[in-house]
């Protein structure tokens, strides 16, 4: 982060500071350079962590972030086999379906399951894709929902005109 220029605040639910290391809720920005459109700790809805080791080997005096997990608003929520919900963030889709040769795919959280929606897929084994997806879902501790993969022509735009990769329970 180019900490003379922005100030990052990542913090939980409540705007309390979380320790570099451990992923916030959202993330609190001031920008200290605009004289015609201040910021003062504008929220967004992205769940990051600060990197527990400040020091970067190339030099650079500025904050860093360890990771990124997705926003908030597109985790999706699961049951886990002791009956409580965990929720999961998207960049664990993302590391499934970064892999796919495709001009685009969506993740549909629906009643039944999960439906993903490739556009013009190649090459793509569909039983693999579903497997891998149910296996990061176990490992995430939750009890992966029936996954079913579904060829389209183009993905599904919002009234906004955005096309978004993961899509919350309907």
């Amino acid at each position: 982060m180019f900490d003379d220029l922005v100030v990052l605040e990542v913090v939980d639910e409540d705007n309390r500071p979380v320790p570099p290391g451990r992923y916030g809720a959202k993330v609190l920005v001031s920008v200290l350079f605009s004289r015609t459109m201040p910021l003062i700790r504008y929220e967004m809805s992205d769940s990051v962590q600060l990197a527990a080791d400040a020091d970067c080997a190339c030099g650079r005096p500025y904050t860093l972030l360890g990771g990124i997990q997705g926003r908030v608003q597109e985790a999706l929520r699961f049951p886990t086999s002791d009956g409580a919900t965990r929720e999961v963030q998207p960049v664990t889709f993302h590391h499934v379906m970064d892999t796919v040769t495709a001009a685009g795919w969506q993740i549909v959280q629906r009643a039944a399951g999960l439906e993903v929606l490739l556009a013009r897929p190649v090459d793509v084994d569909t039983s693999v894709l579903a497997a891998s997806l149910s296996a990061v879902l176990e490992a995430q501790g939750v009890v992966a929902p029936t996954v079913t993969v579904r060829a389209v022509e183009t993905i599904p735009h919002t009234a906004l005109g955005k096309a978004p990769l993961i899509v919350r329970g309907t």
